[in-house]
């Protein structure tokens, strides 16, 4: 299927900010929110069209289908994988589910953090970095809220 980025309604004015996305650029990522159904994944695959770059999605599903015990090492096997892509844009679907859930109570002026996903968390932040570092990607993180 087709998708034009220009022909994407524009429900939230970022259009202007995901068009900047290029490779070996200073701006190859882009973090996106909102509730399901609002046209994050549809941006994700526009830009990489518009681009005339690889279109790779990743679910929490990917990373989870090993089981529990060995979820570090395939995670590694995933990232890299990804660092050796050129010319791709990575769309992590609902990234929010592997990590850290956290809240904050305003009446008693403290975060709270829970124990799911902290290990996850901790391994998954430098493999980001190392991911930034392939200037070959574009890399765009779907959060549903």
């Amino acid at each position: 299927m087709t998708i034009d980025f220009n022909d994407l309604y524009d429900s939230y004015g970022i259009k202007k900010w995901l068009d900047k996305l290029e490779l070996n650029g200073d701006c190859r990522s882009a973090l996106l929110f909102g509730p399901p159904g609002t046209g994050k994944s549809e941006m994700a695959k526009a830009i990489a069209q518009k681009n005339n770059l690889n279109y790779l999605k990743i679910t929490p599903g990917d990373f989870l289908a090993v089981g529990p015990e060995n979820i570090l090492a395939h995670t590694a096997r995933i990232f890299r994988a990804l660092r050796k892509s050129k010319n791709c844009v990575f769309f992590f679907d609902e990234i929010d589910q592997l990590v850290i859930s956290r809240r904050y109570e305003k009446d008693r002026d403290i975060w709270f953090t829970t124990d799911r996903g902290t290990w996850f968390t901790t391994a998954l932040l430098p493999l980001f970095q190392d991911l930034h570092d392939n200037e070959d990607i574009i890399y765009i993180y779907i959060i549903n809220k």
